[in-house]
């Protein structure tokens, strides 16, 4: 399992990430497990490699929307 904090700007926080995860109860941050840790990115879903790592970023995040 791991976290992800929205101050990073990483995929596993972005709004068009993919991927498998759930928001904290505090919704502060994103976890992840190792299973799901690699998405499609929906804003630009021809890029290469098709699926993101979690802890990947792009000039393109935008917060989650579950994220407080």
């Amino acid at each position: 399992m791991a976290t992800f904090l929205p101050h990073n700007h990483q995929c596993a926080t972005c709004e068009f990430w993919d991927g498998q995860r759930k928001v904290s109860t505090d919704r502060k941050e994103v976890i992840v497990e190792p299973s799901g840790f690699y998405g499609k990115c929906m804003v630009n879903p021809k890029i290469t490699p098709p699926k993101k790592p979690a802890g990947g970023s792009c000039s393109k995040w935008q917060k989650w929307g579950f994220l407080a």
